[in-house]
């Protein structure tokens, strides 16, 4: 968590004040700043299982249309919250520095 977060951090996310670092709070805002500012979907997601994984989908300014594009893992976690912190870790690595 801490990683995910620092990583965030160096990237532009700025953690509210009001949140002291709960994590499932600030996971809930680097999904939230992932979504709205660089237009990354981070998605947990039960697999039948029982397990959790988790789908990315990011937004292709490239295409005329603009469509979002699928990035799908199956990798299999046991928690919603664990499939979450490494879908935004995955996420992290789409966003480009600028």
């Amino acid at each position: 968590m801490d990683k995910l977060l620092l990583k965030a951090e160096n990237l532009g996310f700025k953690t509210p004040k009001n949140i002291n670092h709960y994590k499932y709070l600030v996971l809930c805002e680097i999904q939230k700043w992932v979504r709205e500012v660089h237009k990354i979907k981070v998605l947990p997601t039960h697999s039948p299982s029982g397990m959790y994984n988790f789908e990315i989908y990011k937004w292709n300014f490239d295409n005329t249309k603009g469509i979002w594009e699928r990035i799908g893992h199956i990798i299999h976690y046991e928690t919603y919250e664990l499939a979450l912190e490494e879908g935004l870790k995955e996420a992290l690595t789409l966003i480009e520095i600028k």
